[in-house]
């Protein structure tokens, strides 16, 4: 079940110049990792954690050769950053400045490098879990995703993706700019959460071309429009390291209730009077039912033929 959410559109139309930027660099656990600058029309770099892509271009729904993977061209890079399980990641997206694309949704994706070394990892192999999705307005700030924390340790390649929407319609997929980045992580922590096999999308194919998340009409949708994100729903472990979905403890029966409580809420006291009893409980049940009996509780014979009638026996 997809997600609801208020989607605001200021519409900054001048800020559509600005359309194009990859991710310069990651910030996990207050280290900050490098990202890699496009190689334009030379050769790839191997640089960085973030896999090198040819430029800045968006990449389109009908585009092969898996560009929606990881970006246009895409390659692995030597490096590879470094996280707990449950620590924020901090995307920082340039543009030769800080991104200021108008609007579209963020979402974040991780799939395990099945061979263990993210650096060799072919990701036209990969089956990806979806683990955030967020919409604002892109200001240039800084974007964070937390790293499930109940997941497994071991390594992973993040999809971090901007889905422009400022030249979207309704009829027409390929209006969508898509801006996918893969980052390089290994995660370390004492998790054991693996996604189920029904969380898992390939790309291309996590998305489809009648997607309302994609076919939309954003200078159509008002200012606190719902928007249903694109893709498959979060994974059930992010989930469970939310803290969603927890079971609650039963609340007790009458029957469960020990009787001591049961007389003291009867009688409107915090403590029962035949646990502690105390002077005032002589003006509410009078002073002739009270014997006090050295080494003895209290024991008012009217309260035992009380708790009787409620159905508890044995009393001593």
């Amino acid at each position: 079940m997809k997600t609801a959410i208020s989607f605001l559109l200021p519409l900054f139309l001048a800020s559509s110049v600005y359309a194009h930027g990859h991710v310069a660099n990651v910030t996990i656990g207050g280290e900050t990792f490098k990202g890699a600058f496009p190689f334009g029309d030379g050769t790839p770099s191997t640089e960085g954690v973030v896999r090198n892509v040819k430029d800045n271009s968006p990449v389109h729904f009908s585009d092969t050769g898996g560009a929606l993977t990881c970006g246009l061209m895409a390659s692995a890079v030597k490096d590879v950053a470094v996280g707990k399980a449950g620590e924020v990641m901090q995307f920082a997206w340039n543009d030769g400045g800080n991104w200021i694309h108008d609007t579209g949704p963020l979402l974040s994706y991780m799939c395990r490098c099945t061979n263990g070394d993210c650096t060799t990892f072919d990701t036209s192999t990969a089956k990806w879990f979806k683990i955030d999705e967020q919409a604002r307005v892109h200001t240039g700030a800084r974007v964070n995703v937390t790293i499930p924390r109940t997941l497994k340790a071991g390594p992973y390649i993040v999809r971090h993706e901007i889905i422009a929407l400022h030249l979207a319609s309704k009829n027409n997929v390929d209006g969508v700019e898509f801006y996918p980045s893969c980052l390089q992580l290994n995660v370390t922590g004492d998790g054991t959460d693996e996604p189920a096999d029904d969380d898992l999308v390939a790309f291309p194919g996590g998305y489809t071309d009648d997607d309302p998340g994609l076919l939309v009409d954003p200078y159509g949708l008002k200012s606190q429009s719902s928007y249903k994100f694109p893709g498959p729903a979060l994974a059930a472990l992010v989930e469970t390291s939310s803290g969603a979905g927890k079971a609650r403890r039963p609340r007790r029966t009458p029957r469960q209730v020990h009787p001591h409580r049961v007389l003291s809420r009867l009688l409107g006291t915090r403590r029962c009077p035949l646990r502690h009893p105390q002077p005032s409980i002589h003006r509410q049940i009078g002073e002739s039912s009270m014997k006090k009996r050295s080494g003895e509780r209290y024991r008012p014979r009217h309260y035992s033929r009380m708790m009787r009638g409620l159905g508890f026996k044995g009393l001593r």
